[in-house]
């Protein structure tokens, strides 16, 4: 399971995720905290038979442009270990 688990990251640290169609609040609902005017109905879970985001998260993903502290090094440049 942790090797899933990092192996979800390292993918993930390659791409860029954006919520589509999540309609932010105009106003906040709770006193406590602003989330649902940033990320709208997605802010918060919803409990019908376990916990879920309230309905379906619509996401945009792309291939994340070069980085330039990974562009800048490779591993060929790095100095032996041994």
């Amino acid at each position: 399971m942790d090797e899933r688990k990092i192996s979800l990251v390292m993918i993930s640290r390659w791409l860029d995720f954006e919520l589509v169609d999540h309609q932010p609040a105009k106003e906040p609902l709770f006193t406590h905290t602003d989330l649902d005017m940033k990320l709208g109905k997605h802010a918060f879970q919803v409990h019908a038979f376990t916990a879920m985001p309230a309905g379906s998260v619509k996401m945009r993903v792309r291939h994340a442009g070069q980085r330039s502290d990974y562009a800048t090094t490779s591993s060929y440049d790095l100095p032996d270990q041994r």
